[in-house]
């Protein structure tokens, strides 16, 4: 029996968990993920059906947001997305343009405000194992 006949859960979305191989291609990266695998086909798929982000507003307003950005985000994850088009630069593949209402074109765009929007409050609340867990900065290692 697989794993010993122990049931192991694997959670996310796994178009967003990809391996990191070091110097590796696209193409290498994609073939070592988890649906790659010869024991994924003995595996059972449940999907889930709520985007549990979409409870997080206040308001009407930043419900609406909500929902807008996790469906924008799952139009990435299926390549719906086409690719910037501007003579200007010259774009990859892969690069998608993300639209100015996802960003705050106020701020600079540096670590310390990602850190001080995602951590705010963290000198008071860093013992909190709850504050903790709602937070995360998730990004690929070049």
């Amino acid at each position: 029996m697989l794993f010993g006949g122990i049931t192991i859960v694997l959670g996310g979305d796994f178009r967003k968990i990809l391996l990191l191989i070091t110097l590796g291609s696209r193409r290498d990266v994609v073939s070592s993920c988890i649906t790659k695998s010869r024991l994924w086909k003995h595996s059972k798929i449940l999907l889930l059906h709520r985007n549990m982000w979409l409870n997080q507003g206040q308001s009407k307003e930043e419900l609406e947001n909500l929902k807008r950005f996790a469906e924008w985000v799952l139009e990435v994850g299926n390549g719906q997305i086409p690719p910037p088009i501007d003579a200007l630069f010259d774009y990859e593949e892969d690069d998608i343009l993300i639209p100015h209402d996802f960003c705050d074109p106020d701020l600079s765009n540096s670590i310390g405000n990602m850190i001080q929007w995602t951590y705010a409050d963290f000198l008071e609340k860093y013992w909190c194992s709850y504050y903790l867990s709602e937070r995360a900065i998730l990004t690929p290692k070049i």
